[in-house]
């Protein structure tokens, strides 16, 4: 999905945890765009290592490349 011609008001971010235990707990980091309109859309999902500054800028430098 291009993000070209979307328009979000703001984008909630955050890390959700699994309760599946490995070496490491696995994190998903997921972005969600509200419209001008209050619609809450899925903007993007990945799984990281933690809520670290290497896997979100990741996922934020992939969301630009599809803008």
């Amino acid at each position: 999905m291009s993000l070209a011609d979307r328009r979000y008001v703001y984008w909630w971010a955050d890390g959700v945890y699994s309760n599946v235990r490995l070496n490491d707990r696995l994190c998903l980091l997921v972005i969600i765009g509200v419209t001008e309109h209050g619609r809450k859309e899925l903007v993007a999902v990945e799984d990281g290592h933690r809520e670290s500054e290497a896997s979100w800028t990741e996922l934020l430098t992939g969301c630009e490349r599809v803008a």
